[in-house]
């Protein structure tokens, strides 16, 4: 919860009063958009939770709420969730490598046979991966809920025959800032879980639960 959420969200609002005053602000965060669910209230932390894994789904919705409660405050500022997918790295080879015990032998047939031909089927390029980073943070494609004069000069252009990304709350044919985009770029549809969230008012709970949290690390309130 440290890595995937708690610290990136206290980077951004640290540094959001700077961005404010940026003439193409925007945030770009990389976890698992897409993978949305229901929040276990009771366990907001993920303390009950163990493994690598577990947990992903209440922390993707808690990453969404929580940009689009930052979006409110910020509106000159847009706020991306990417989903790269399987990107090709040394982290899935190292974690093989790893393995000891009775699983040592298999896991490097794996590494070693294996791997290579599945990331070369499947996984991004590293490169690849840069790019399509790149363009999220610097695309007209998309914008903030209220952009200045300022900061629709600031972007790069939408390529001819690509339409501006949907936000993840559309009113009256306007955005509100805030994007869960697929490996592709492309904006990913919205999900029973996220908007049952959205009925309940969980944006707010998320929002002053991290105020709490980062308040017991601090040491102060």
């Amino acid at each position: 919860m440290a890595l995937k959420f708690y610290s990136r969200h206290r980077l951004m609002a640290n540094l959001l009063p700077l961005l404010s005053g940026s003439h193409s602000p925007r945030v770009v965060t990389i976890q698992s958009a897409g993978r949305e669910g229901p929040i276990n209230l009771s366990d907001l932390e993920n303390r009950n939770t163990t493994g690598p894994l577990a947990g992903t789904n209440q922390v993707c919705s808690m990453i969404c709420l929580s940009m689009e409660e930052l979006a409110a405050q910020y509106p000159m500022v847009s706020f991306i969730h990417y989903s790269p997918g399987a990107v090709k790295s040394n982290i899935t080879g190292n974690l093989l490598k790893s393995v000891r015990g009775v699983l040592y032998y298999p896991a490097q047939v794996l590494r070693v046979v294996l791997l290579p031909v599945v990331e070369w089927l499947l996984f991004t390029q590293e490169g690849e991966a840069g790019d399509r980073v790149l363009f999220l943070g610097t695309s007209a494609k998309y914008p903030p809920a209220q952009p200045t004069g300022e900061s629709r000069g600031g972007w790069a252009k939408v390529p001819k025959g690509m339409e501006v990304a949907r936000a993840t709350v559309m009113r009256d044919g306007k955005g509100n800032g805030v994007y869960r985009i697929s490996r592709d770029g492309e904006s990913i549809g919205e999900n029973k879980a996220l908007e049952t969230c959205r009925e309940e008012g969980l944006g707010k709970l998320v929002r002053e639960n991290e105020e709490k949290v980062w308040e017991r690390a601090i040491g102060r309130s």
